[in-house]
């Protein structure tokens, strides 16, 4: 952190009797932190940089919210975005925010929170000028940098299953209903994301989704992968790579880009 040293000295002696938690130093408005671990590194972040960094968001003790240090972003002046300007190349901090430090930042993250508080790690891997973010992007493989997310990703889960390239986790255990067969009518309820956890399309808020088992163009490969293993009744999360699903052109919406991994959380309610 900046001076990082000369800073929590300053900060605990002048707000540690002020501090919600234990071993936590006011850095924000309703935001606290406890360094981890830093490097004497003086490179510190200028006005207009990106930064590379990974960041979990825990609500309670549920994954919320994950950032990967293969997607660097512009810096805003609001909440989130402000607290993380203060550390340096090499910081890992775990931070105790409010979830209205969220509010119109960088990371696009909007969900409702159950807690008052949430916990935060935050790890700075660098900080990029424009020039050096552009030659970044020139010189980045997308393909195996979603490869490397996709393993990253993977992890922290378990349970998991590979179905013809795609990643299944069963959210239940002993299911007795009926398999899926080619021209069986699904009704499904389903919730798509991003690895990152950012939602992009629900039917949760909306209509049961419809379509016939094995019909060409109607949804996205992955899906037809995953669902053939699955049965009625079943919950589970499919994580498609791109490849499966919406390619090196994105979605024809534009909302999923180029070279997005997706993640669905899925409910088979019923099979004709």
């Amino acid at each position: 952190m900046k001076s990082t040293l000369k800073i929590i000295t300053v900060l605990f002696v002048l707000h540690s009797c002020q501090s919600k938690f234990d071993g936590y130093t006011p850095i924000g408005d309703d935001a606290y932190f406890k360094l981890l671990s830093f490097e004497n590194s003086t490179k510190f972040y200028a006005e207009g940089d990106y930064v590379s960094a990974t960041i979990k968001v825990y609500d309670d003790k549920e994954l919320k919210h994950r950032w990967f240090k293969y997607f660097p972003f512009p810096l805003t002046n609001n909440g989130f975005d402000k607290l993380l300007k203060e550390l340096n190349v090499g910081d890992s901090v775990e931070l105790r925010v409010s979830p209205s430090v969220f509010k119109d930042n960088s990371l696009g993250l909007e969900q409702e929170f159950k807690s008052d508080y949430l916990t935060v790690y935050v790890k700075i891997f660098n900080f990029y000028t424009q020039e050096e973010y552009a030659l970044y992007q020139q010189h980045t493989d997308v393909e195996m940098v979603e490869q490397q997310i996709i393993k990253s990703y993977l992890k922290e889960e378990i349970n998991i299953r590979l179905v013809g390239g795609v990643y299944v986790q069963s959210q239940e255990s002993d299911i007795t209903g009926k398999p899926i067969q080619k021209g069986m009518t699904l009704q499904l309820k389903y919730t798509g994301s991003f690895l990152t956890g950012n939602v992009f399309d629900s039917t949760f808020t909306h209509q049961t989704f419809e379509y016939v088992y094995g019909t060409p163009n109607q949804v996205i490969e992955g899906f037809d992968h995953a669902l053939k293993t699955m049965k009625t009744g079943e919950k589970a999360k499919i994580i498609i790579p791109s490849q499966f699903a919406f390619g090196e052109d994105g979605s024809s919406t534009g909302i999923v880009p180029p070279y997005s991994t997706v993640v669905y959380n899925l409910e088979i309610l019923n099979i004709n």
